[in-house]
């Protein structure tokens, strides 16, 4: 429509000047001055727009691309967060595991080498009597044993400890000469293999008559450590000593006096002032149920319950 009002109005001025009519002609060269000023405004009005919506466009891309980013990384960091979570978790959890598995190792260790020297310090209490092999004419390298062999233990046996067989007899008057012979030889210190070596059994067929002697005398703890209880009694009878007024027979009683006295002494002292070895007192300890130790370590406390 603009078009054909610009072509009108370029064709009526050529007229009006070739007719002599200047002032039609002027009205037509105004018109056409006042069009191409209004189109000049259009055109910069539209290239500012146009500028405008580019810019909006920009930063909508921008707003677009930084919110695409966030929810990226938030993914990102859903995924990663928990996965490492999990992984310290485990890595702290195999330290624990590895920590506690490694103290129960070392304080089985311990306990091990602690027993070791409480026997070699019980036996050293025995007043220095001990049955050997040098006490008798054989020894045991997976040599059976013969009838005079055993005679000679026996008559060692009643050498250093007399009336150990007689204690064992009045406690159960069926044991037989099988399970003496046995006796006399745990006694010697010697362990379930080395007794199946010598008497030619095996050594769940020592371990079977060990329970069986058990049940016999009718004790709860094992052979070994029965046997040196009961030589402990037969060295304090015999001897008659008494180390600050307690006999082997009444340990007992002289435990649970010092505790009276004392409920935070320790088994370790109780131990030093009886001359006895500490695996003996908590033994002596732990067949008493009138004596209980309350609280933990250091801390804790004996009481006597009546």
């Amino acid at each position: 429509m603009w078009r054909s009002q610009i072509q009108a109005a370029e064709c009526l001025r050529v007229i009006y000047d070739s007719l002599g009519e200047g002032e039609k002609s002027d009205v037509c060269v105004r018109f056409l001055a006042n069009h191409k000023k209004s189109e000049g405004e259009n055109k910069a009005l539209t290239s500012k727009l146009e500028d405008l919506f580019k810019t909006y466009t920009s930063q909508k891309q921008e707003k677009q691309a930084e919110a695409e980013r966030k929810i990226a990384e938030k993914r990102v960091m859903n995924t990663v967060i928990p996965i490492a979570i999990a992984v310290a978790l485990t890595i702290f959890c195999v330290l624990i595991w590895r920590n506690r598995r490694q103290l129960k190792f070392q304080q089985k260790e311990a306990d091990r080498a602690l027993g070791e020297a409480e026997q070699e310090h019980e036996k050293e209490l025995l007043h220095g009597r001990h049955i050997t092999t040098r006490d008798t004419s054989f020894k045991h390298e997976a040599i059976a044993l013969k009838e005079e062999d055993y005679k000679q233990l026996k008559e060692a046996v009643e050498r250093h400890y007399a009336g150990f067989d007689n204690a064992l007899l009045s406690r159960c008057p069926s044991l037989r000469h099988s399970d003496l012979a046995l006796c006399h030889l745990h006694l010697m210190g010697l362990g379930e293999g080395e007794i199946a070596a010598l008497r030619r059994r095996t050594y769940s067929g020592i371990k079977k008559q060990n329970e069986s002697l058990q049940e016999k005398l009718g004790v709860k703890e094992d052979i070994a450590s029965y046997i040196m209880r009961v030589i402990e009694g037969l060295c304090g009878t015999q001897n008659g000593t008494q180390t600050n007024g307690v006999i082997d027979d009444d340990l007992d009683a002289w435990i649970e006096r010092q505790i009276k006295d004392n409920p935070k002494i320790t088994t370790e002292e109780l131990a030093e002032k009886s001359h006895k070895g500490v695996r003996t007192i908590k033994r002596h300890i732990s067949m008493t149920r009138h004596i209980r130790y309350v609280g933990s370590g250091y801390s804790g406390h004996w009481e006597v319950i009546r």
